[in-house]
């Protein structure tokens, strides 16, 4: 049987990985948009995982230069260094280490790192739609209701661009009548770098409709929460 202290430790700890891990600050939608507004802002808050694979240069061993995925537990397999630990770290993270990490075997060690391929996205949709539910999104490949994703050039390389929140709705099948575009809220995943826990934004989506507001038609990431919520008017009304 366990001790008093010992059941309180376990309590203790069962109530900081709860509230810790599930803090939800309340944030300006601008944050969530500057956050997928600009490719670079967008790699560099991006939390990876497996199924990523990330383009690595050595500017002075070109060798070692290659495409180093991630795989299922986690870990990159990396010349002389071996496995490293990379889920939930950003791209930033993963620079700073490995720089300092190849200072062992490289000297003054230049290393550029990009996403060469992305995960598939698990995101959740709820509230005012026909077809709530968990979805899977890929970046630039055809959904299962024709939704192209666009894909652009940059460097002759062709980079595929994360699905978007109205196409995540059109998956979802619409809207109902009682909808408040004007009033989605997104729940995402802070990177422990900036601070950790989540954030939680609204977002106007009927101003994108109605003003062209195209920075309102966020990009997702894996792991987002969109919730629809309910308005007291009919959305003709709106």
């Amino acid at each position: 049987m366990l001790g008093r202290n010992t059941l309180k430790f376990i309590l203790f700890a069962i109530f900081n990985i709860f509230f810790i891990s599930n803090k939800i600050s309340e944030v300006n939608s601008s944050e969530i948009i500057n956050q997928t507004s600009n490719k670079y802002t967008y790699e560099e808050s991006y939390i990876l995982g497996p199924g990523d694979s990330l383009e690595i240069q050595f500017i002075s061993l070109v060798q070692y230069s290659g495409i180093y995925e991630i795989e299922n537990d986690g870990y990159l397999f990396l010349p002389e260094i071996g496995y490293f630990f990379t889920e939930g770290k950003t791209l930033k993270e993963i620079r700073d280490t490995l720089n300092e990490k190849y200072k062992e075997f490289i000297i003054d060690p230049e290393l550029k790192i990009s996403i060469f391929n992305h995960k598939t996205l698990n995101v959740s949709l709820r509230g005012e739609v026909n077809r709530p539910g968990l979805y899977k999104l890929n970046y630039g490949l055809e959904s299962p209701n024709n939704i192209q994703v666009k894909t652009y050039n940059q460097n002759n390389i062709t980079i595929k661009s994360p699905p978007r929140l109205f196409d995540l709705i059109k998956l979802g099948t619409g809207i109902t009548s009682k909808a408040d575009l004007s009033n989605i809220t997104i729940v995402r995943v802070n990177p422990k770098i900036y601070g950790g826990g989540k954030l939680k934004a609204k977002v106007d989506l009927l101003s994108l409709l109605r003003d062209g507001d195209q920075s309102q038609n966020i990009t997702l990431r894996d792991g987002d929460d969109v919730i629809v919520n309910k308005s007291e008017k009919v959305l003709i009304d709106q």
